[in-house]
């Protein structure tokens, strides 16, 4: 009976209060966990596990909470994704497993410039002519680029960068280069982005159509003269 009554009364004392405290009877949050030792040379471990999960298990998640957090202990399984490439901590925004580091390290952009690729304007281009670049296509007509393909590409395999360059004098010997390091952190899957043309030279270009997952289809006009300035203007915007 009295065993009773104390957990009754410690269920009472919870709801009432709405704190847990673990290592202290005088919880000063919701949920406060103080070590056993602060302090000292003791060997024994202090802290909190979080539940560790595969990026599969992770991805296989339904109905998840906004800030439900997880460690990401093997990224050999699941879906490729540049968002989830490397193990570590991962919160969830809402829509996706988001990589606390990242966070932490800069915010994404929210938008920014295709980069520069030649839109073909005849078919007689090499890009067109080429049956082997899928990139570049003539249909009934009308042009077809995939423009996500060709920004992936130049992201995920730069001509040179700065820390990959044996002759750049500051780069330390030894360096080992992470995916944080490189473009092909930011670079996420085609539907993760809204694909936008601002401009386009209407003396050349017609009939302009742009898909969810970045592929963009055009006209160029009959007689119309290609110049120097002809060109197009086309943003990427991170959903």
């Amino acid at each position: 009976m009295k065993h009773l009554l104390f957990i009754l009364l410690t269920f009472i004392s919870l709801s009432t209060y709405a704190q847990v405290g673990i290592g202290t009877e005088n919880p000063r949050a919701t949920l406060d966990v103080v070590a056993t030792n602060r302090t000292g040379s003791l060997t024994n471990v202090e802290g909190i596990l979080i539940p560790r999960v595969s990026r599969q298990r992770a991805q296989s998640m339904l109905n998840v909470e906004k800030s439900t957090l997880v460690f990401i202990d093997d990224v050999s399984s699941g879906t490729p994704d540049n968002a989830m490439a490397t193990e570590g901590f991962y919160y969830f925004t809402g829509t996706r497993w988001q990589n606390v580091s990242e966070t932490s390290i800069a915010a994404p952009p929210k938008f920014f410039y295709m980069p520069s690729v030649v839109l073909p304007t005849a078919t007689t281009d090499t890009r067109i002519v080429d049956t082997t670049n899928t990139d570049y296509t003539y249909v009934g007509g009308e042009y077809i680029v995939n423009l996500y393909n060709l920004y992936k590409n130049q992201f995920t395999t730069p001509i040179i960068s700065s820390i990959t360059d044996p002759t750049n004098p500051s780069l330390p010997v030894g360096t080992v280069v992470t995916p944080n390091d490189t473009l092909e952190s930011l670079v996420k899957p085609a539907t993760s982005y809204h694909y936008f043309v601002t401009y386009a030279d209407p003396n050349v270009f017609e009939e302009i159509k742009l898909d969810a997952n970045g592929i963009l289809k055009y006209k160029v006009k009959s007689n119309s003269i290609i110049r120097t300035g002809t060109f197009m203007n086309i943003v990427i915007k991170n959903k």
